[in-house]
């Protein structure tokens, strides 16, 4: 039984992208640089600020790095001086971890972001009670997608790993959450393209339909569903409509 749920934030609970690109661009700009697209950005992220920083350098035209340490600094600084620009949580968010908390979910926060980033904009987003734990990158706790993070999450909350059911939207995610034997979900509404995370071989996939009013809960709730069927039965059979094994022998969904 699925006892708890943790999110990633960038790209899972919150687009970020605008956010990232805005301060992103300013610092290449300061070296000479060129500016990068906001859509690059999705292959920036999800591997903490120092790697988005480099990947940003080399796109720009310096492969060598030669601006990587100031550029690295002065990309922190920029983003501290308003880390909420152009933040938003993603439609129906709040409701959806309403309802879990509600039904008795544990829910928690891990995040390459650093961790005084990662709690200040997950208490702007959602308050300062939804969430009964919020973990960023620092020095104690290995980034993703070493499992690090939810473990520490799952300990605090006194519930095991299998218990445990960790949302993500990049391969990063996916990595960390199998790393930690946690029931992986793969969300589609992030950054990442549905066919990377099927390489990766996430363990499910979920998406919103572009024109449809928010179904998150159901969404989850339906992971939820499938969880139990499948580790109830041991098979790979349809659950419901939209759940199928693929190549890779994965079980996935698409509502």
């Amino acid at each position: 039984m699925i006892k708890a749920c943790i999110f990633d934030l960038d790209g899972t609970l919150a687009y970020t992208l605008d956010s990232m690109a805005v301060v992103g661009n300013e610092v290449v700009r300061k070296y000479g640089l060129k500016p990068m697209p906001i859509e690059n950005y999705r292959y920036y992220c999800g591997n903490g600020a120092d790697m988005l920083v480099k990947r940003l350098l080399v796109d720009a035209g310096d492969p060598e790095l030669l601006h990587y340490e100031e550029a690295r600094a002065l990309y922190r600084k920029e983003f501290d001086k308003d880390p909420f620009y152009k933040i938003q949580h993603y439609p129906g968010m709040p409701e959806t971890l309403k309802e879990l908390k509600k039904r008795g979910v544990k829910l928690g926060v891990c995040s390459n972001k650093p961790h005084e980033a990662a709690v200040k904009v997950v208490e702007r987003m959602f308050g300062s009670q939804i969430f009964d734990a919020v973990m960023g990158q620092s020095d104690s706790v290995r980034k993703k997608p070493a499992p690090d993070g939810p473990l520490k999450i799952a300990e605090q909350f006194g519930i095991k790993p299998e218990e445990c059911m960790y949302l993500g939207d990049s391969g990063t995610d996916m990595q960390t959450g199998k790393a930690a034997g946690m029931y992986t979900v793969g969300v589609l509404w992030g950054y990442m393209e549905r066919t990377i995370l099927w390489i990766l071989q996430r363990i499910f996939l979920i998406y919103m339909r572009k024109n449809a009013k928010s179904k998150i809960l159901i969404i989850i709730q339906h992971a939820l569903n499938s969880y139990n069927f499948y580790y109830k039965t041991g098979g790979r059979k349809n659950v419901y409509r939209g759940v199928y094994s693929d190549i890779f022998g994965k079980t996935g969904a698409a509502f």
